[in-house]
């Protein structure tokens, strides 16, 4: 083989390793993309699975409060005092003493 037969094979070998790297790439890049799809949908439909949970969730809770609104009403009419000391002893706990230290 010439000089020359030997550089036509060689550039026919790159051209065929770069057309495959080419395919290659191309299948990556679609590979990824498709994967990316499917996290973003997975995603937004966990998201939208959650916000219905926490949406039932408060429905609930508020029904449940409004249900027992006027059994709470009647106690804290009758019972003024132990509200009002509750109340107080909740705003005492919360608040606490704090240790300042300069």
């Amino acid at each position: 083989m010439d000089n020359r037969t030997s550089n036509k094979f060689a550039g026919a070998a790159q051209t065929v390793a770069d057309e495959s790297l080419n395919t290659v790439e191309t299948a990556m890049n679609t590979a990824i993309d498709s994967t990316k799809d499917a996290v973003h949908e997975l995603r937004s439909e966990a998201v939208e699975a959650v916000n219905q949970t926490v949406d039932r969730t408060i429905g609930r809770v508020k029904d449940s409060l409004d249900q027992r609104r006027p059994q709470f009403e009647q106690y804290i009419a009758s019972h003024p005092w132990i509200m009002l000391g509750g109340l107080l002893m909740l705003g005492y706990l919360l608040t606490g003493k704090r240790n300042f230290q300069p």
